[in-house]
């Protein structure tokens, strides 16, 4: 077994394609159907099938695949670390971003990676708060913005924004109200993201601590959904002030202000079992640079609904 077999197999597997991975990989599909077979043949077990669409994993395939993932990542970490030696940071980094925030934040931050870090490379990595969360201690994201993440050991955190949570309800021709209490949420049909993620379970706290009753009316995973439901009039949300601002703001939906105000907060996150980067640290400090709370929070009415 080399590293290039394990490579091969890693990109067809999460590419579904040899003719897909050939091209990611510039490789012939011949060279890469037999490395792929030397492995299996080392192996003594079948990785692949081929199926109409391509090809699919045994449950072999499953399991070599997260291993040959974090054997790749370890090697890339182990470069940057060496590469990190050198007074200008090279190397890869992977950068994990919830979903709706690396909807306005995956440009400017590559713009300025590129033009601050020009001999490393960025790759970006979405997903929900918890699954970057999981991403980051397994070592297979080197830094993150994580949502209210539980403090623990294994993770570097540094506060980077605040977020207001609003109550968010389909426009009207006569705004409702201006503001509201925890307590008069009850009112309303409540369309919220299923646990474990950030959001619901602040306000679930919250409303808790106040004893006040969340009317929930269906769960739906991304704030993009969410507010498609909302815009349909089949219910009201309870979102970040800068999700609803990204998605139209006040041109496309009523936002309500909830008293006392209840908040979340995003942090960048490193986590501590990787080895010493420099690249991870120069990351850190370009997010704070990039003043973050501003392209979060931004009104744009002609964007496209944030996940």
């Amino acid at each position: 077994m080399n590293f290039k077999q394990v490579e091969y197999f890693v990109r067809v597997a999460e590419l579904g394609s040899f003719t897909r991975a050939s091209l990611v990989l510039g490789v012939s599909q011949p060279s890469l159907s037999r490395q792929i077979r030397l492995l299996e043949l080392e192996l003594r077990q079948s990785l692949l099938y081929r199926n109409g669409r391509g090809v699919a994993l045994t449950a072999a395939g499953r399991c070599f695949l997260e291993h040959g993932q974090e054997i790749l990542h370890a090697i890339t970490r182990a470069r940057g670390a060496l590469t990190d030696l050198r007074s200008d940071p090279r190397g890869r980094i992977v950068v994990g971003l919830p979903t709706r925030i690396a909807q306005v934040l995956t440009t400017p931050l590559v713009k300025a990676f590129r033009t601050k870090l020009p001999h490393a490379t960025i790759s970006i990595a979405e997903g929900s708060s918890s699954v970057l969360h999981e991403w980051l201690v397994l070592s297979r994201i080197d830094v993150a913005l994580l949502i209210d993440p539980p403090h623990g050991s294994e993770l570097e955190l540094h506060s980077l924004h605040k977020e207001e949570l609003v109550l968010v309800g389909p426009r009207k021709q006569q705004r409702e109200r201006e503001e509201i209490s925890l307590a008069e949420i009850e009112q309303y049909p409540l369309i919220l993201p299923r646990l474990p993620n950030p959001t619901r379970r602040i306000l679930e706290k919250v409303a808790a601590k106040a004893h006040a009753h969340l009317r929930i009316s269906m769960e739906v995973d991304t704030s993009r959904n969410i507010l498609e439901l909302v815009a349909g009039r089949l219910g009201y949300a309870v979102l970040p002030r800068g999700a609803v601002s990204n998605a139209g703001g006040e041109t496309r939906f009523q936002i309500i202000a909830i008293r006392p105000p209840v908040t979340q907060h995003i942090f960048i996150a490193i986590s501590k079992r990787g080895p010493a980067n420099r690249l991870a640290a120069k990351v850190a400090a370009l997010l704070h640079e990039l003043n973050v709370p501003t392209i979060v929070d931004q009104d744009t009415p002609a964007h496209p609904l944030a996940t």
